[in-house]
């Protein structure tokens, strides 16, 4: 019979991440995948209560530590769970997760704790190869590691085409972070770097391996989603601005936290790519304008261009794409 510390051993080898709470859900073990998936090492966590640093939150960025705690609701049921999550990852980036939450009792006492089976879920070989194309073809932003402007362009042609000969419904959502210039002015410009960095980590993550995420300018992102329609589209870029407000970014002992504004806008509304991305850019500044940390799009109440833009032809223009 396998001995403790040899199946502890053999836990350390597997892929998947894997820890044990006790019924007040401290950790107790904390194997080498978990590591890795989390950037948290062992003896950072052990002993530690698990909701005080993976803070789970759902598509929704709603907070899963409390009653949708899967490991509370095993205590509770003696039954197994499994859950969609993101994770905190160190970093701070949000890490989408497939959990399952499963009982080990104690012979003489019953239920003891939970052992908690958690794998990345965000399709992170379908990212690496899209990176290294991106790489090899120069069209990757060395700051963010994600699609740059050129990319980004190339990608909205090649879904107008198709959406012209095929109707393969597609949606764009241009986002801002907003005050990025106040994080750059009170922390410096390496933790505003930090920041974008990993904030893209985020979206990144929550997108499907043939959507595409790219840096349209400074702290401007464009999100291209393919096969959706506006309500769609609006859960999706929805998420992006829950999964944001929900992160933390540590940076020299503080927590810097952003927000995002978003600007929405589906194929079927416009006839050009260029009328696709103007629109949306002007959806991004009535979402500045009404207040930030939103979205607005096709759906959204008085949804039209801002009045608080200066100059939007002038906006318009500089957006054109490269011929």
């Amino acid at each position: 019979m396998l001995t403790a510390d040899q199946l502890l051993s053999i836990l350390d080898h597997i892929t998947e991440g894997v820890y044990f709470v006790d019924s007040e859900r401290r950790v107790l073990h904390w194997n080498r995948a978990a590591e890795r998936i989390s950037g948290y090492a062992a003896e950072a966590v052990v002993g530690r209560h698990c909701g005080n640093f993976l803070q789970h939150v759902d598509e929704c960025g709603g907070q899963m530590c409390g009653e949708a705690c899967p490991l509370l609701c095993v205590l509770a049921s003696g039954r197994p769970q499994t859950a969609q999550a993101w994770l905190r990852h160190r970093a701070g980036q949000r890490v989408p997760v497939a959990v399952e939450a499963v009982p080990f009792t104690d012979p003489a006492t019953g239920l003891a704790g939970v052992i908690e089976i958690f794998r990345d879920n965000s399709a992170s070989l379908a990212l690496m190869q899209r990176a290294q194309e991106m790489e090899q073809l120069a069209y990757i932003d060395p700051l963010t590691e994600i699609g740059n402007r050129r990319y980004a362009e190339q990608v909205l042609r090649q879904s107008w085409d198709d959406w012209s000969r095929n109707q393969s419904s597609f949606g764009v959502a241009l986002m801002d972070l907003d005050h990025f210039k106040a994080i750059n002015d009170l922390h410096g410009h390496d933790a505003g770097d930090h920041v974008l960095r990993v904030a893209c980590r985020t979206l990144t993550s929550s997108l499907r391996s043939f959507d595409f995420l790219g840096r349209w300018g400074g702290e401007e992102l464009l999100a291209i989603v393919q096969y959706v329609r506006p309500a769609e589209l609006m859960k999706v870029t929805g998420r992006f601005v829950s999964l944001l407000r929900s992160a933390g970014y540590e940076w020299e002992s503080q927590v810097i936290r952003v927000t995002a504004s978003v600007g929405v806008a589906v194929a079927e509304e416009c006839d050009s790519v260029e009328a696709l991305v103007g629109l949306a850019d002007e959806r991004l500044y009535v979402a500045k304008c009404g207040g930030r940390d939103r979205v607005i799009g096709p759906e959204t109440p008085s949804a039209g261009a801002s009045t608080c833009r200066p100059d939007p032809q002038a906006s318009r223009e500089s957006l054109q794409l490269l011929s």
